[in-house]
């Protein structure tokens, strides 16, 4: 069945699995995977004979739906059924214990989320194996239609481990099952513990669940401590942890509640109030004395939730560990106990939904599933709709997926919707609070679990705390020294760090330390109010002025690729002191920081924002009349819209540029500038124009020592001169300006040298040499991170292995060249994909749509107003057309190439001319017809006739 087979509205779900499947697949590894295939087997046929939706497997449970609640409670029979007859061969027989219940839900995207889910998958939970344990509701429905033979047995009130409100249990039986004498079900009613029921119910979590059942089950560890800051949920994913593992710990599972006490010599007293342990009046010692001597040879689990503000207490937990060798310790807290043996899980905000999720596929996110839950409960008739998720997602994504907030957010519902949530939530700390007396006061806000936090720091932590968050998208220590006032960063930091105030993660080598945005919002208060904010931001964009400079430094010389990746990891922080530069006006600052940043957006293509950047710094220079700053400013937003194919724009900078030079006199500036504008006349196939300008530069290169520069203009000389077909001059050149880049280590220069030289080797068809060459060049743009020529780099392997006819091997680079074109905007890239898109269709006789493409391809070779690329673009039709057997539209297209290359003196008409001799003998006397009338057609009347 298809997603679009999933039922709707009143639905039955069913759970089921195999009891004790774990050892099995330890003690049975090959046979037990052979018992499972069976087992899989026999329950998808009764699926299909009792119309049972699949909705999915995990390992050995199947989750299943049906329209039809007695279908579902007659399917479940079937399958117990056909296990109990089943032969698993040398291993014991296999028992499966089913849960079914219904109630009111949706699918989406083809599965289910919500409480009905969560309650079906407790019940099946509880039951033993062999057994169909059915819901109060589930019965009364089917009770009546039962088949004369099925019995169902009232088996009580029962709380199950999602902790809730007791539940009526019953248990469905039929003359041909077993009838066995059950062990009781596992429930809570049937263990000791002391749980509180929960009104609401646990959503997700449940890779974190099964991760720590792993580590107490497993691994054996018996103190293990989640930590994380306030609101993620620790004491709710902790409690059902717990509860999970009720079965391991005969003498109880035991939640110890720490909250309320006011110091760590209370500890002993909490646990022995929990514990109900009769304790005889005396000293601290004498309790502690009793405690240990009641646990020590007991099999206990003790929750012990909040510790963070009676840490010193852990001494305690120690010696129950030290002397009572079978209990084990689950721990919540916002700081580590640090005795030892103890093994720390950090629990982190819930999954967060992309910000274009779709209503099919939004619920798998965590915080989307919770935020509609309980946004159910505040407002019963609320459904999910293309309007409502986006809000939800955003909601999500801006409270960093806290439980909490996204819980006290929901609430918000019974007056409010998603969408008029969402714009307010720029005041959260006002906006998320309740009045809710069933809370402890410190969750009834968000500002308040975090006062929490606050208040458990020294004034040291304070400090340090409240100046970390002038730092947007994290930080390295070296960062905190160079920008904060701490002369302890270090352990301060770490100390914030154990008290789940920042989070800690390793990037390029090294660990960078960052804040939940909302903490970070609350720092930011902090500081605010002590008014000490600006002289802060005035150091952390100093600060990172001189990073910016630092890298800027390191790409150009010859580090580009580790340069980019750590500039990447710091945009946020080097974005920041920008914007801090614009808004204190500091011209000289933001003419600094747009240069020093170019060369990175260039690189990745970030082009909208590096022309906002360069565009701001040009005001700034223009307004302090700093001609020289200008200049170079000029020259690098030249280069992004030359990179955008705007060169008629690009050209006007250039020039603008080296008229401020010549004034000033600045002869070394004058070199990129002649460069540039070569740029601009060789893009609109001005060849002769670009020769001069880049020989011109050339020499003003070797008289002012511009080694880089030299080495580029090499380089482009020798794109000419393949051009035009000069094939031994241009492979000097190329070797000659390769030597020199080697020299100055330059990864860049290197890399364009073995796609352009790459390129001459294809036009020779020598296609293994240029392909080997091309793939180089392409390594390298990609670790140097400059997805623009990375993307060329992809679409001129295509291209090369299209002409060598390996035409399936061409299709993912001329895609992936594509795709990251589309990504940045690059038309260049896109031009040269489409046209080789428009091949590689062609090549599979899909004309139309190959002639589609070359028409777009053209369009943009328009607007770059290039017209060798106009040329290359009609002559790929010509030939496409022509192996498609349309021999007069191939000579129509050809004619005008050949004739636009004859008139730029390209070494592309030797081909193009070939191409059309020979159809020109297939075509006859129509070739002299047509010769007549395309003396004046244009290239595009060219791609248009048809």
């Amino acid at each position: 069945m298809s997603a679009q087979d999933a039922p709707a509205g009143d639905v039955t779900l069913m759970f089921t699995d195999i009891e004790g499947s774990t050892r099995s697949w330890d003690k049975y590894p090959e046979r037990f995977h052979n018992a499972l295939a069976l087992h899989n087997s026999l329950i998808r046929k009764a699926l299909a004979a009792h119309s049972g939706y699949e909705v999915k497997t995990i390992g050995d449970a199947f989750m299943v739906a049906f329209a039809d609640p007695l279908a579902a409670a007659r399917g479940a029979i079937a399958i117990q059924r056909a296990i109990e007859s089943a032969d698993f061969g040398d291993i014991p027989p296999q028992r499966v214990r089913i849960g079914l219940h219904s109630g009111e839900i949706e699918p989406y995207g083809g599965d289910y989320f919500g409480p009905v889910v969560n309650r079906t998958a407790r019940i099946a939970d509880a039951g033993q194996g062999g057994m169909i344990l059915l819901s109060e509701e589930l019965t009364a429905r089917i009770r009546p239609d039962l088949p004369p033979d099925a019995l169902v047995n009232d088996l009580g009130l029962h709380r199950l481990k999602d902790l809730g409100a007791p539940q009526r249990l019953f248990h469905l039986t039929h003359p041909d099952l077993p009838q066995r004498a059950y062990n009781a079900l596992r429930t809570l009613n049937a263990l000791p513990h002391n749980f509180p029921a929960q009104l609401t119910s646990f959503v997700g979590r449940q890779r974190e669940v099964a991760e720590l059942n792993e580590i107490i089950r497993r691994d054996g560890s018996r103190l293990i401590t989640l930590i994380g800051s306030g609101g993620t949920g620790k004491t709710r994913l902790a409690m059902n942890v717990a509860a999970d593992n009720l079965q391991h710990y005969k003498d109880g599972v035991w939640l110890v509640e720490l909250t309320s006490i006011l110091s760590a010599s209370e500890v002993p007293s909490a646990i022995a109030l929990a514990l109900q342990i009769p304790v005889s009046p005396g000293t601290e010692a004498d309790l502690r004395a009793q405690i240990t001597a009641y646990l020590r040879d007991r099999r206990i689990l003790l929750v012990l939730d909040n510790f963070e503000h009676v840490i010193e207490g852990a001494r305690f937990v120690s010696a129950l560990l030290r002397d009572c060798p079978q209990i084990a310790c689950l721990v919540t807290s916002r700081q580590l106990l640090q005795i030892a043996g103890e093994r720390e899980y950090p629990v982190e905000p819930m999954e967060l939904p992309p910000a274009d999720v779709s209503v099919a596929n939004c619920l798998n996110y965590e915080s989307m599933r919770l935020f509609v839950e309980r946004g159910q409960v505040a407002r019963p008739d609320f459904l999910l709709s293309i309007e409502t998720v986006p809000a939800i997602a955003n909601i999500c994504r801006r409270l960093d997926g806290i439980p909490l907030a996204v819980e006290l957010t929901a609430t918000l519902m019974r007056g409010m919707t998603p969408q008029q949530i969402l714009p307010r939530l720029r005041d959260r700390f006002r906006l998320l609070a309740t009045q809710r007396r069933d809370l402890e006061p410190r969750q009834r806000s968000l500002r308040g679990a975090i006062d929490w936090s606050y208040e458990l720091l020294t004034e040291d932590e304070r400090i340090l705390f409240a100046e970390l968050s002038v730092f947007v998208g994290g930080f390295v220590l070296e960062d905190v020294e160079g920008v904060c006032s701490s002369l302890d960063a270090l352990t301060l930091v770490f100390d914030l760090r154990d008290k789940s105030l920042l989070k800690a993660n390793e990037v390029l080598g090294e660990t960078r330390y960052s804040m939940l945005e909302t903490l970070r919002e609350y720092a930011l208060e902090k500081m605010e109010r002590d008014g000490d904010l600006p002289a802060l931001k005035d150091k952390h964009a100093a600060y990172f002025l001189q990073k910016a400079e630092t890298y800027a430094e390191q790409i150009m010389g010859g580090e580009a690729s580790e340069t980019m990746q750590a500039v990447t990891t710091d945009l946020d922080n080097l974005r920041a002191g920008m914007d801090w530069a614009v808004q204190q006006d500091d011209t000289s600052q933001i003419a600094d920081y747009g240069r020093a940043l170019f060369r990175f957006y260039k690189k990745r293509g970030l082009y909208s924002e590096s022309n906002a950047r360069l565009l701001c710094a040009e005001d700034a220079c223009r307004r302090s009349d700093d001609q020289v700053s200008l200049a170079k400013i000029l020259l690098q937003r030249g280069l992004i819209l030359f990179d955008q194919s705007f060169i008629g724009a690009a050209r006007h900078l250039f020039q603008e540029s080296y008229d401020i030079s010549k004034t000033l006199d600045d002869r070394p500036r004058l070199v990129p500038a002649l460069n540039n504008l070569g740029l601009c006349a060789w893009g609109e196939s001005d060849f002769r124009e670009a020769r001069r300008l880049w020989t011109e530069a050339l020499e003003l290169a070797r008289e002012t020592g511009q080694t880089n520069y030299e080495s580029m203009l090499i380089g482009n000389v020798a794109l000419i001169a393949s051009d035009q077909g000069d094939f031994e001059a241009a492979q000097r050149y190329y070797d000659e300006s390769m030597a020199l880049h080697r020299r100055e280590k330059d990864q860049e220069g290197m890399a364009f040298v073995l796609m352009n030289s790459g390129d001459m080797l294809r036009r020779q068809k020598r296609f293994d040499e240029s392909l080997a060459r091309l793939e180089e060049g392409r390594k390298l743009f990609e670790a140097l991170g400059d997805t623009h020529n990375h993307a060329l780099s992809c679409v001129r392997i295509g291209s090369t292995l299209i002409e060598a006819g390996r035409i399936e091997e061409a299709e993912p680079h001329v895609a992936t060249g594509l795709q990251l074109a589309r990504e940045i905007g690059d038309s260049w890239s896109e031009m040269a994909g489409l046209n080789a898109q428009g091949c590689i269709l062609g090549a599979h006789g899909d004309i139309e749509a190959a002639l589609a493409r070359f028409r777009r391809a053209f369009e943009l070779a328009g607007k770059i107003e290039g017209k060798q690329h106009a040329a290359v673009i009609l002559q790929y039709a010509g030939v496409t057309l022509e192996q498609n057997g349309r021999l007069r539209e191939a000579y129509i297209a050809l004619f005008v190439a050949h004739r636009e290359f004859v008139a730029l003196e390209l070494h592309d008409a030797l081909a193009a001319g070939a191409r059309l001799a020979n159809l020109r003998s297939g075509l006859g006397d129509e070739a002299a017809t047509l010769d007549e009338t395309l003396a004046g057609l244009t290239p595009a009347d060219a791609l248009a006739l048809r």
